[in-house]
């Protein structure tokens, strides 16, 4: 088996695991469906019940889930980076890709006429992470800054404790908020470092040992199913009692029990799977973080969704299901190849800089770390 590239989201010339890439790509595919369906804007009669709309809600499952799965790669590789040390380089070439493509894309934005200049919007495009132009990246951001010192915790538990640890972050943030859909001060950080803990557990220690990557894809497909069921038993009882229609994606967010599941067993199902190393899906696995960054942008999105596909012209029509299928693929096929253009053009140029000018960045945060000893 190859090995993976520790941080899912960061590419360098380490080999690595294609069936976990390929995991990467199917998560970022349903991500975008997702979005396909909370950005078309639907309006869905909610005392009817059609196909458009339970196909709305299918393809709704895929964007909390596929956020969930794509922090469980990154604690299962990160968990090992054992130095108790930050990365610069990563750390900047991460934030390199962000900025970049914040930079262009309201360049564009303002080119097309889709927006009009003002000074807090450059602002925002001059400070995406701080300024949380995706919601995602900022957190994703954060959470690697933080995570060689998760680590020092995380590594120096015993197998007993790890799993009180889980065992009470499972109840706060996923149990609790799943049946009284109180966010017990949790937030997207916080999310994250619990998929990140169970992803570092299965790394460390194992998960389900005796079974194989079939046992959970049937696993994965019998929550699958029960989560939908609860949308279509909801959207039933909500043509009677108004209050269940407004909730008919219950059991569809990050903090809930069968997102958890979910994201847990599909994980499995190519953690336990052997694909040999195929340089096409990693290729294409290489471009997941671009395709979101591109594809979900605050500027792009409506654009993207309303204008160029009109998403909710089919909403009334089976062709929403075809429709939907070909525009998901077309615009991961579209971001992908820009982000390969970007990552063997601007990328190169941008890490020689990085690479050449690391170290004296550095020293400042060393000298500091010196006085305070």
């Amino acid at each position: 088996m190859t090995v993976s590239n520790a941080n899912p989201l960061l590419k360098n010339k380490v080999l690595r695991n294609s069936s976990i890439e390929l995991c990467r790509i199917l998560s970022m595919l349903m991500i975008v469906a997702c979005h396909f369906a909370t950005h078309g804007d639907f309006n869905f009669d909610k005392t009817s019940i059609t196909i458009p709309r339970l196909w709305w809600h299918f393809i709704e499952m895929g964007g909390n889930f596929g956020v969930d799965v794509f922090i469980l790669i990154s604690g299962y590789f990160l968990i090992n980076d054992t130095k108790l040390t930050i990365n610069l380089r990563k750390c900047l070439k991460l934030w390199g890709q962000i900025f970049i493509y914040s930079i262009c894309i309201y360049i564009f934005g303002l080119l097309t006429g889709i927006i009009k200049f003002s000074s807090i919007q450059l602002a925002k495009a001059l400070f995406p992470i701080t300024t949380g132009a995706w919601w995602f990246s900022t957190t994703y951001f954060v959470l690697f800054l933080i995570h060689p010192y998760l680590n020092m915790l995380l590594n120096n538990l015993e197998k007993r404790q790890y799993q009180n640890y889980l065992a009470l972050l499972l109840l706060i943030w996923c149990i609790i908020p799943t049946f009284t859909t109180y966010s017990l001060a949790s937030n997207p950080l916080l999310e994250f470092v619990l998929f990140y803990s169970i992803a570092g557990y299965i790394r460390l220690y194992g998960f389900g040992k005796k079974l194989k990557s079939k046992h959970f894809l049937y696993l994965w497909l019998l929550t699958t199913a029960l989560t939908f069921l609860s949308s279509i038993v909801l959207m039933v009882i909500g043509r009677r009692v108004s209050l269940f229609s407004e909730h008919t994606l219950l059991f569809y967010g990050r903090r809930s029990l069968p997102t958890l599941l979910r994201a847990v067993f599909f994980f499995m199902i190519f953690e336990r799977m052997t694909i040999p190393h195929n340089k096409y899906i990693n290729l294409i696995s290489s471009t997941a973080f671009g395709v979101y960054l591109i594809h979900d942008s605050k500027i792009i999105r409506p654009w993207l969704w309303k204008t160029v596909f009109v998403n909710n012209q089919y909403q009334a029509s089976l062709i929403i299901i075809p429709y939907s299928l070909v525009v998901v693929i077309v615009v991961y096929i579209v971001c992908s190849i820009i982000d390969l253009i970007r990552s063997h053009t601007v990328e190169p140029l941008f890490m020689r800089i990085v690479n050449g000018r690391a170290d004296k960045l550095l020293q400042p945060l060393k000298a500091i770390m010196k006085h305070l000893r």
